[in-house]
């Protein structure tokens, strides 16, 4: 008997445990901000397989610099994360994306470019998609308070 499920929490909308992939693609590709404008103002998407390890892809939104994807994989602990970098000269800059909280500039992404990262974590959630945005996130020049 299969255990794994997902849970899909997405701008504010109703939880669900089968990601409607056309119906999200929509707002990566047909980006308009005030489609995002909700809280919370992202998502966050949950995995777990039938082992209980856990994938994780949190998405969040700044209307002025885009989209910042989040992943990363549980197994009792942590074990290895990756996230978008969109410009690395601008990882100390830091934006507040509501609700206090805060994240570097330097992590956004064009929704367009974040989609396929999305897509490819809903595809096979117990992967990392392959992107040249996404960066080992021990390997990033994250701000001090981070």
């Amino acid at each position: 008997m299969t255990m794994s499920r997902f849970t899909i929490n997405f701008l504010g909308q109703r939880t669900v445990h089968e990601p409607d992939i056309d119906h999200l693609k929509q707002y990566f590709l047909d980006y308009a901000p005030e489609k995002w404008a909700s809280e919370p103002n992202g998502g966050a998407f949950k995995f777990v397989d039938d082992d209980g390890k856990t994938y994780n892809c949190l998405i969040v939104h700044s209307p002025q610099h885009g989209i910042c994807v989040m992943l990363d994989k549980w197994s009792k602990q942590f074990v290895s994360g990756k996230s978008t970098v969109g410009d690395a000269s601008r990882m100390q800059e830091l934006v507040d994306v509501g609700s206090d909280e805060i994240y570097p500039v330097g992590c956004f992404v064009k929704p367009s470019l974040a989609w396929p990262i999305v897509e490819q974590y809903l595809n096979e959630p117990t992967k990392y998609p392959s992107s040249e945005l996404l960066k080992d996130t021990t390997e990033i020049d994250w701000p001090e308070i981070y």
